[in-house]
């Protein structure tokens, strides 16, 4: 066996977060993921002999020829590079040896080694660079990675074919044509995986391609003549050279002996690779059967009992299961994602060492289903884990009609923990467990991994689900997130999903007819475009509009990006006063994504079945802990313009006499931010109910209350704003279009006025630099290493996101805990209105007849009482029989 190292490293290091670290801070991601594969390889394969090559210094032969080449790799990240030197580590101590030449790349020494090892020796490759397939043949494979870590494919002469088209000697020729974007190989323009292989399989090589080009199609064989120096070059690029010049008696080095467990152990310790350790202690015996203190670590686990649910005779066992353990943790797998678009495939759920897996592909799925969960409704007291509770509770509602209640899930748990971090399962697991879910517990589920893959795999994911709860719910006391966990996160799961369920009636005739007047103006400004420039063109090219404003009109641009000159908002903001094709064009742009993003795609979303709009609410997203929605994403939909406010007429309550109610939190973060800066003038200001934007410009602009004008008071709403968001006199320059020692002034006058904010500000920024993190009114928390970078810009970046987070945070939190208190009300209250959206600080809320003052009343007190500040929360109503007309 022969491990490009480099190529593993890499993909460690990018698969696993950099947060994976020893107590002592050392950064042991990639460490970490490369003995993990490598320990895999070892499971799977068991070679005799083995090696690994890495790259040193400059390939300077493919230099000299192509400048150019691998020329956009970023240099290797400086925590990648402290970690290459322990990997060489971890090879010494297991007795692998280490080949690298000066000059030369893994890829050299890998084609090298095939020449010279014996003609009888059976080689695998292990690689994540696909030129390496050039070198497969009857005694050579590719083993390389497809995703994440663990999920391999092995590349004989067949597969090779099947994959690509071509035979494992025609790779060369495959790449001349295609190029290789990861090596910034050129290749042929235009010329793209599927005509690179059709080429080659037709004509059989290169040369064969350029002696045949009168009978390629016209449009390919230009690009092929134009192109044809390029293609050579390329496929010496991607040759790999059989000459480094080694030496030694490489095959006796290479043997694989068994390792030295003392050294083994105490690089391991240092690492805290407690979980690698043991898997290779068990491996040992495997590899060097029948050698002395080659014994396998003592088992943790027993083998699982697993059960594929078919029937009632399974879910019988399963009930009793659970009535013994009281505990279950759920696992489920997805086509898809929200209710319109989703599909729950299959469940599988642990209970303590017993496994079960539900397939609900079958045409009894929801018979199925309804029986387990039927089961899960009548166990008292039972404790449900579970991954994505939100999306298992949707598609179950969606498949049977039914929903378990659930209670702790681990990817909302990930997310409160860090939520600058990924959330996926493997992640999850390799941060808490240190080892990939589909290998977790060691030792469970052998059967099943060759009976039944697929259920297999579900099943390890339950089992550790299972594993995660304890370390991870550890994790959430330390940090005392609890109470927002338990009373907050995991309730607003339930609301958010009936609010998907429930979705939205929508007026398509409405939207039709807005679509039809936009197509007509949209018409009406190409035309009058095409007049201006005295010649027609593509309104949505940047580069034909490009010509347009800066060649044919001559006006002068703005700023240059790699394909020329830029033609953005600001660019076209920018030449208003100069030419009135710019408005023209903000006035075409604006009509253009309101047309195609909501007002034709709305429609399209609607559930056939239930005629509806089922929007998806993301709870795990955003790291302020703000919720954000998709399909269609609701945020977005633009409130400034009459066309964008009219798309909210579409909007139904379901009842033809019902109504929709429109609750929204008025200046929450500035009300929030009078709270927690304490700020006299602030806090004065909401008190007597002044409108605080008018009353900032009187600070400000040092104008009576009474003589604040229109455009001094949009200025200080800007300010008020951008003093949340950590706004510098640039920023607020460009956004109110004054100069920036103007900017620097009103900013400048703000804190004078306001001298508690500045204060609290300060006040942040210190305790994220000593912390390391800052928190909402809640004790939600976020990371900011940016505090402590050495670069001035990712500093400053950090100083904001101090700024911001405890502010937009908290308001995050007030509205979540809003949310919460009216679905509890609504169901106690026993009334059928229910929330259908969320908007930024505004709940909507779809009332049926007949129940609108009740609604009203608890809406107002349930949201005003969300949270005590020093200053009340104030909530704006109104009702109407669209949402449009609700505000």
């Amino acid at each position: 066996m022969i491990i490009d190292g480099h190529s593993l490293a890499y993909r460690a290091f990018y698969a696993l977060p950099t947060d994976l670290s020893t107590s002592s801070g050392q950064v042991t991601n990639a460490v970490y993921g490369f003995t993990s594969m490598l320990i895999k390889i070892l499971e799977d394969l068991k070679p005799q002999a083995i090696m690994v090559a890495f790259d040193k210094g400059k390939p300077e032969f493919r230099l000299k020829r192509y400048e150019e080449y691998k020329a956009h790799r970023k240099p290797m990240p400086d925590e990648l590079r402290e970690q290459m030197g322990i990997i060489h580590a971890v090879l010494e101590v297991l007795g692998i040896p280490c080949i690298e030449e000066e000059g030369f790349e893994a890829d050299d020494i890998l084609a090298t080694l095939k020449e010279i090892l014996p003609d009888d020796e059976e080689i695998f490759i292990v690689t994540g660079d696909r030129d390496a397939l050039q070198l497969v043949d009857e005694r050579v494979r590719v083993v390389a990675n497809r995703k994440g870590l663990t999920d391999i494919i092995i590349y004989d002469s067949a597969k090779v074919e099947e994959r690509y088209g071509v035979k494992p000697s025609q790779i060369l020729d495959y790449l001349a044509l295609k190029g290789d974007t990861s090596d910034n190989i050129p290749g042929v323009p235009g010329i793209g995986e599927k005509t690179a292989s059709s080429l080659i399989n037709e004509y059989g090589s290169v040369e064969g391609v350029y002696d045949n080009l009168g009978k390629i199609k016209s449009r390919f064989r230009k690009a092929l003549e134009d192109n044809r120096e390029s293609a050579e070059i390329s496929r010496e690029l991607a040759r790999m050279r059989k000459d480094v010049p080694l030496g030694g008696e490489i095959g006796e080095a290479s043997i694989f002996d068994p390792w030295n467990d003392d050294g083994v152990r105490e690089l391991f310790s240092t690492l805290e690779f407690k979980s690698l350790y043991e898997r290779l202690q068990a491996l040992k015996p495997l590899l060097f059967p029948g050698v002395e203190g080659a014994s396998g670590a003592s088992a943790e686990f027993e083998p699982s009992q697993e059960t594929i649910v078919r029937g009632e005779e399974q879910l019988a066992g399963l009930q009793d299961a659970l009535v013994d353990r009281g505990e279950l943790s759920l696992y489920a797998d997805f086509d898809g994602e929200g209710y319109s678009r989703g599909r729950i495939t299959s469940l599988s759920a642990a209970i303590g060492d017993r496994t079960y897996f539900l397939d609900l592909g079958g045409y009894d799925a929801s018979h199925l289903l309804e029986g387990f969960l039927s089961i899960i409704k009548k166990v008292d007291g039972l404790r449900v884990n579970c991954f994505r509770g939100k999306e298992i509770m949707v598609q179950c509602a969606r498949l049977s009609g039914l929903y378990p209640a659930l209670d702790f899930d681990i990817q909302l748990a990930s997310y409160l923990l860090n939520p600058g971090v990924d959330h996926d399962l493997y992640t999850v697991s390799m941060r808490y467990l240190g080892e990939p879910p589909s290998a977790a517990p060691e030792g469970q589920l052998d059967m099943l991994a060759v009976e039944e893959g697929r259920a297999a795999g579900e099943m390890r994911k339950a089992l550790a689900l299972d594993q995660l709860v304890e370390p991870m719910e550890a994790d959430i006391n330390r940090r005392k997130l609890r109470t927002l966990y338990e009373e907050v996160e995991i309730p607003l799961q339930t609301v958010l999903a009936d609010m998907e369920i429930k979705g939205v009636r929508l007026d398509g005739e409405l939207l039709k007819s807005m679509g039809k007047e936009m197509e007509g103006e949209l018409l009406d400004l190409q035309e009058r475009a095409y007049e201006m420039a005295g010649e027609s063109f593509n309104l949505n090219s940047p580069q034909q509009l490009s010509h347009v404003l800066f060649d044919i009109l001559e006006l002068p641009p703005q700023k240059r990006i790699k394909t020329g000159y830029a033609t953005d908002v600001s660019v076209l903001q920018a030449l208003r006063e100069l030419h009135p094709i710019a408005d023209l064009l903000l006035r075409y742009r604006e009509l253009f994504k309101l047309k195609n993003t909501y007002v034709d795609a709305l429609p399209r979303l609607l559930n056939p079945r239930t005629g509806r709009l089922h929007a998806s609410f993301n709870q795990t997203v955003t790291a302020t802990g703000r919720l954000s929605s998709s399909n269609p994403n609701l945020q977005n939909i633009p409130i400034r313009t009459p066309q964008g406010r009219k798309i909210r007429k579409a909007f139904l309550p379901t009842s033809d006499a019902g109504t929709i109610l429109s609750a929204d939190y008025s200046q929450i973060e500035l009300r929030v931010m009078a709270h927690l800066s304490g700020d006299d003038g602030l806090i004065k200001a909401f008190e007597e109910e002044l409108d605080i934007h008018t009353s900032t410009a009187a600070e400000v602009f040092g104008s009576p209350f009474d003589k604040v004008t229109p455009e001094q008071r949009r200025q200080a709403k800007a300010i008020n704003f951008g003093i949340i968001y950590g706004i510098s006199p640039f920023g607020l320059s460009d956004q109110l279009g004054i100069g920036q020692d103007e900017a620097e002034l009103y900013i400048k006058n703000y804190f004078q006025r306001y001298p508690g904010v500045r204060e609290y500000l300060d006040a942040q920024v210190e305790e994220g630099r000593q912390s390391g993190y800052v928190t909402t009114l809640m004790g939600r928390r976020r990371e900011i290493p940016e505090l402590a970078a050495g670069n001035i810009r990712i500093r400053h970046l950090g100083e904001r996101l101090a700024f911001n987070t405890p502010i937009q945070g908290s308001a995050a939190d007030i509205i979540k805990v809003a949310m919460v208190r009216v679905h509890r009300r609504l169901e106690e209250e026993g009334l059928e209105s229910g929330m259908i959206l969320q908007v930024h600080d505004e709940l909507v809320l779809d009332v049926e007849p007949g129940e609108e003052g009740a609604v009203t009343a608890l809406v107002r007190e349930e949201m005003e009482g969300a949270c005590d500040l020093d200053i009340p929360l104030k909530v704006d109503l109104g009702i109407g029989p669209t949402w449009y007309d609700s505000k």
